[in-house]
């Protein structure tokens, strides 16, 4: 069965406007959000790097004091990264 979307599969190509484009649709709709505390922020953007592919997760840094934001596209992406960073705090 050939996937509805291309761009979920991890090695499609996209360029940086396809990207923007992707996430604008889907942080417009529904997301999965966690709080980190800022002195998590460079780990979390390394683990980031290694488990979601860039157009799946979205950071918003100091959304409030001493906390930044993180959102994910679908849940799976959201128990890893809250699975690892419970174990790694």
């Amino acid at each position: 069965m050939k996937d509805k979307n291309p761009y979920l599969a991890q090695e499609a190509v996209m360029t940086p406007n396809d990207i923007c484009d992707f996430k604008r649709k889907w942080l417009m709709a529904s997301y999965y959000q966690v709080f980190i505390h800022t002195d998590m922020r460079n780990r979390t953007k390394d683990w980031l790097k290694l488990n979601v592919p860039k157009h799946l997760h979205d950071v918003k840094t100091f959304t409030n004091v001493d906390e930044d934001c993180v959102r994910f596209e679908n849940g799976k992406h959201f128990d890893q990264f809250a699975t690892w960073y419970k174990e790694s705090r």
